[in-house]
């Protein structure tokens, strides 16, 4: 029996009121969760859409966004894909447009989990801002229903925009980012040369002052910053052909228009589960961030931080 209040054809709040749980995906329009610690912050939809800054939501974007509210399928994603069949869905719905068995999104005070479920797969997401940190945590939980062992890769993919939004005349933009792996981290980083930013005499322009990475807690099996390898010429966030290889191209360095992909592969045996954490963010210094990304690996520091919230 459900517990909670004001409810409608689309969700309820909870029974303490703490949370706005969505029951279906296909809202009237965006139903959006903004959290923030006051300097860092993100905006998440119940379908996955959304951007992430720092300082100004405007001015210093780290992801790119597109204003949709029609399709909203603009956001950082995670899709999963069964090595054996190959079959490909998202847990969030958008923006594969999967059909899944069982959807849930739950909008809190400070975080959002969603949770899908698609041929005996679930997959729970929950997304935070900790206090005094320029960074976001991504809690990805992977549960087998099934009687049999599953092979199933979680595929990320996210566009870095790196300063004032939106960034038109993208082909000029991305000449001035660049990207590179850094495998005894498991992160990707991405720096510009370029920040555009409104002043009183038009615009002035600097280097953006900082390193914007995206992260793993567990080493990944592959990854690509270059949109064009990812998606395919031609192609759609549906159906990245990135994802239907075997191996990704692992572009880095300069000129492409820059993203944040990663493959992570796991053997789900019948009834078993597995967790990982993804790390997005920023630091003025490259090397700032190792000691906190190694600090957030160990046991029991991602809940501590998450319960802090």
């Amino acid at each position: 029996m459900m517990n909670g209040f004001f409810k409608t054809d689309y969700g309820y709040f909870s029974e303490h009121g703490d949370e706005y749980i969505i029951t279906r995906f296909d809202t009237p329009r965006p139903w959006i969760n903004v959290i923030s610690n006051g300097r860092y912050g993100l905006t998440i939809s119940q379908v996955g859409g959304g951007f992430s800054w720092i300082d100004h939501s405007n001015l210093n974007r780290l992801t790119r966004w597109n204003q949709d509210m029609i399709r909203d399928d603009w956001g950082k994603y995670f899709y999963l894909k069964d090595e054996e069949s190959g079959h490909l869905w998202c847990p969030t719905v958008q923006p594969a447009g999967s059909r899944l068995d069982r959807y849930q999104c739950r909008h809190g005070i400070g975080y959002t989990r969603i949770t899908g479920c698609h041929e005996e797969i679930e997959c729970s997401i929950r997304v935070f801002v900790p206090f005094e940190m320029t960074f976001e945590i991504w809690s990805v939980q992977l549960k087998n229903l099934g009687n049999r062992s599953r092979r199933i890769s979680i595929y990320t993919y996210l566009e870095w925009c790196l300063g004032a939004a939106p960034d038109h005349h993208r082909e000029f933009h991305r000449t001035f980012i660049s990207t590179s792996f850094r495998p005894e981290m498991n992160m990707l980083t991405a720096d510009k040369v370029l920040w555009e930013v409104p002043a009183k005499r038009g615009h002035w322009n600097t280097e953006w002052p900082y390193t914007a990475f995206w992260a793993c807690s567990q080493p990944v099996d592959d990854y690509d910053s270059a949109k064009e390898s990812v998606i395919g010429q031609y192609g759609s966030f549906a159906a990245p052909a990135g994802f239907s290889r075997n191996r990704m191209a692992r572009s880095t360095g300069r000129w492409h228009d820059a993203v944040a992909s990663f493959k992570k592969e796991y053997d789900l045996s019948p009834h078993g589960s597995n967790e990982t954490h993804f790390f997005l963010g920023v630091q003025t210094q490259a090397m700032e961030m190792d000691d906190p990304i190694r600090r957030l690996t160990t046991d029991g520091e991602v809940e501590r931080l998450f319960n802090q919230t």
